[in-house]
């Protein structure tokens, strides 16, 4: 036997995803580890608050009776990693941003949009896109520098890919997160579209908001298992 396949989530890991790294913009690229000490409330720096409020709004996940969040993997880490930012307020902020309008997540796309009325300014609306880096950085002409913008220039987009390529290097599954605001809206505006040709609205020329880096480490035992495999 010269080649051994096996699959991989939940078998050679431990099918518990955490998030482990954000990328961000604040008059520079930087990477932060998502951990208690380094990624937590208070936050200071409006490019992770505000990546932090994507993670909450473009999520799928939900309480259970018991209070804890379920859902998918990765749905899960991402909004447990971004409560750690907004704490007690993570529901509060979801009820004044409540979610309008979804496209959901497919194969053909690789990226999920929602839109989420902005509750304390009428006629305004927040769409939030995640999903696969390449993708969604395609849909890309600014970049979040704190409370403002940036042009996404070239050497802007090749520091981005350097940071995602960083993180995959590193293991990591890595998604993106971007947005863009709509003013002047009735408040009863009816989105409708499934794909950006179909779509009633601009899907063209969102803001780079972060990159979240997710990690599923590997279950007990298996690194012992393919030494053993090795030695065979």
């Amino acid at each position: 036997v010269s080649v051994l396949c096996s699959d991989k989530t939940g078998t050679l890991t431990s099918g518990c995803m955490t998030a482990t790294d954000i990328v961000t913009h604040a008059d520079g690229f930087a990477t932060c580890r998502c951990t208690e000490n380094e990624w937590a409330a208070p936050v200071q720096n409006a490019s992770v608050l505000s990546l932090a409020q994507c993670g909450i709004l473009n999520n799928s996940s939900k309480p259970n009776r018991e209070g804890v969040m379920a859902g998918s993997p990765t749905e899960v880490a991402i909004m447990e990693a971004c409560t750690r930012v907004f704490g007690d307020d993570r529901m509060q902020y979801q009820e004044q941003n409540p979610q309008v309008f979804e496209i959901p997540f497919n194969s053909e796309t690789k990226w999920m949009l929602t839109i989420h009325a902005d509750g304390l300014r009428p006629g305004a609306f927040r769409m939030v896109l995640k999903g696969a880096p390449e993708r969604v950085l395609a849909m890309c002409t600014r970049v979040l520098n704190e409370s403002s913008t940036v042009e996404l220039s070239d050497q802007r987009r090749g520091e981005i890919n350097t940071h995602l390529h960083k993180l995959m290097s590193g293991g990591r599954r890595v998604l993106c997160f971007a947005e863009m605001r709509l003013d002047g809206y009735a408040d009863d505006f009816v989105f409708e579209g499934s794909s950006p040709e179909k779509c009633n609205f601009p899907m063209a020329g969102f803001t780079w908001v972060g990159l979240i880096g997710l990690e599923d480490p590997p279950k007990e035992g298996v690194k012992d298992a393919i030494a053993v495999l090795d030695d065979a």
